[in-house]
């Protein structure tokens, strides 16, 4: 199952100082409720994707190119106040998400192997890239990187 809604302001409070964490308020998550690994995930609904970690949606709006769900930027949800407001989209973006539950948590459940994976070996400078640019790197304990 899955939700479209924001985070909340008690979330953006906490994050505050991690820069890979979109700060976008009003901005509109997929929030999985299948969890992976017993965690919530939220994707964040943006525009602009210029890497393979994302599932495209379409979008009416010229200005909005390559927009869809980046993983690379997902939120492990530790605490329900951590939800905020239900969120509004496209009806197009909204229909699409609705008939992709099974590959939204197939390709995050990817994405978050291919993450670890990197994580143990950043040398690489693929790796390090996937790390460096990851919301993920702020949540390492919840995840079970060590």
């Amino acid at each position: 199952m899955m939700e479209l809604k924001t985070l909340s302001s008690q979330f953006y409070n906490i994050y505050d100082s991690c820069p890979q964490i979109l700060k976008k308020e009003n901005r509109a998550y997929s929030i999985l409720l299948h969890k992976i690994d017993d965690i919530i995930f939220a994707i964040p609904i943006r525009g602009n994707i210029d890497h393979p970690y994302c599932l495209h949606t379409p979008n009416p709006d010229p200005q909005k190119k390559n927009s869809g769900l980046d993983f690379s930027k997902a939120i492990p949800i530790l605490d329900p106040v951590f939800i905020g407001e239900d969120a509004h989209i496209t009806s197009a973006e909204f229909n699409f998400l609705k008939t992709k539950k099974g590959k939204i948590t197939q390709e995050m459940r990817k994405y978050l192997a291919l993450y670890k994976k990197a994580f143990k070996n950043q040398s690489i400078p693929r790796n390090r890239r996937i790390c460096e640019f990851s919301s993920l790197q702020y949540f390492h304990q919840e995840l079970g990187i060590i």
